[in-house]
């Protein structure tokens, strides 16, 4: 499931006491407006700053996951490439120029999605030469050398994560989705309030959330990510405790 841009935003409002002032049914308006924005006390952080802090931790989280093993979490922000022929580049990006993140999932034969088998390259360029026709049976391998790839069947092409900017900028304008899994939501909004201490303000709370954030950011590199129940106003750093759950 995926996760609201605003929501995120929300929460982090929320607990960072962004908000205007005003009385409980004003600070009920502010909370429940679809676009945040409107509602903040620019004055602490401007609303264009707080949409930059989160795109920045979505692509860090992005990239987190990108580099790991998760099948769940790589789903969600899985892009293939064009059909790339033997000699032909690796691919940077997919058809609509989201860049790739982190590792492939892999190399697969464009006629029938059947991943191929990485080999060294002098046994790939012998079996796509096949001098006097020594190999009667089809293979299917590929190498990559630099920046190219060579293979032994027409067209592959590449799985992987991407992610891109622009992208989810326009989808944070609109009030859309991230792609991002909705357990990782208390990571994200963590790591946003840790990045909001500025002149004093804030301080002690951001290194709280900080903490929080190393710990759940350790536990998604090792594929053991949970969701976490946040405190719901803001904290008092030296006594809030958060839940996982």
């Amino acid at each position: 499931m995926s996760i609201a841009y605003q929501r995120i935003a929300r929460a982090v409002a929320l607990r960072a006491d962004m908000f205007i002032d005003g009385d409980k049914a004003a600070r009920e308006t502010a909370y429940t407006t679809a676009t945040v924005a409107t509602q903040l006390d620019s004055a602490l952080v401007p609303p264009s700053a707080l949409k930059q802090d989160i795109l920045a931790i979505e692509q860090e989280i992005a990239e987190i996951i990108a580099n790991s093993t998760n099948a769940m979490y790589r789903a969600a922000l899985a892009i293939q490439s064009a059909n790339v022929a033997s000699g032909g580049n690796v691919p940077t990006a997919n058809g609509s120029s989201v860049p790739f993140i982190g590792t492939f999932d892999g190399v697969f034969d464009s006629a029938d999605n059947t991943p191929m088998r990485e080999m060294p390259l002098q046994v790939v360029l012998r079996r796509v030469a096949n001098p006097n026709s020594t190999w009667k049976v089809a293979v299917r391998y590929f190498a990559i050398e630099g920046t190219k790839i060579f293979h032994t069947t027409t067209n592959v092409y590449f799985r992987g994560c991407g992610w891109l900017y622009t992208t989810q900028s326009a989808a944070y304008d609109a009030n859309g989705d991230s792609p991002l899994p909705s357990v990782l939501e208390g990571l994200w909004v963590c790591k946003v309030l840790a990045r909001l201490a500025q002149n004093g303000w804030f301080v002690p709370e951001a290194q709280w959330y900080q903490n929080l954030a190393a710990e759940q950011t350790a536990a998604l590199i090792q594929g053991r990510a949970q969701m976490l129940a946040l405190p719901d106003q803001p904290i008092k750093a030296a006594s809030a405790e958060p839940v996982a759950g």
